[in-house]
């Protein structure tokens, strides 16, 4: 977030090995090189790596997820970006497929796949537990987007609903579960 480094996330030679980089643009490339040298953050093998978040709230660490674990579910970590240092903060233990922060860098929404292949938005409580508040089948699609700048709200896009056949954007209510559509202006 203070524009240190770039990160991004690569395999290496199309080896589906996929690792958070970060690099420092302002460094000097080695010798005989166009560009500043990146560092792996992650440094995992056969793994497939997500960034969540960057938060304006500790510019040094990123949130990411790794499946180093149990390949089929990513657990969320803490990356320092100076260090690639790394600390778990949830292990996945619930077919979670996504984890959504709000303004203020807080964990407060995550998607999950069910065993049926619908998805459920989830609410991570502050004791921690997941409320499902939002669901859409498996011939849907639904899922938020980012929180809106109030920090009570949080953009989704869904399709959910008979005869409803195009994804729209809706404002949805975490707390209370109601939802307003977007509309374009005019």
């Amino acid at each position: 977030q203070d524009g240190k480094y770039i990160l991004f996330v690569k395999d290496n030679d199309g080896d589906e090995n996929f690792n958070v980089y970060a690099v420092n643009p302002a460094e000097a490339p080695a010798n005989g090189a166009d560009v500043p040298a990146a560092r792996n953050l992650t440094d995992a093998k056969k793994v497939r790596a997500f960034i969540y978040n960057v938060p304006e709230s500790d510019p040094d660490a990123s949130y990411v997820g790794l499946n180093d674990r149990d390949p089929a579910w990513h657990d969320l970590y803490k990356v320092k970006i100076s260090t690639g240092e790394r600390t778990l903060l949830r292990r996945n233990t619930d077919r979670l497929t996504g984890w959504i922060f709000d303004n203020k860098d807080q964990l407060r929404l995550a998607t999950r796949s069910t065993p049926q292949g619908e998805t459920e938005v989830l609410r991570v409580d502050a004791d921690g537990k997941f409320t499902k508040i939002y669901s859409c089948g498996v011939f849907e699609s639904c899922g938020p987007v980012a929180f809106h700048k109030d920090d009570k709200r949080v953009y989704m896009q869904t399709n959910k609903g008979d005869g409803v056949d195009l994804i729209r954007l809706v404002l949805f209510d975490p707390e209370t579960g109601k939802e307003e559509f977007v509309e374009e202006d005019p």
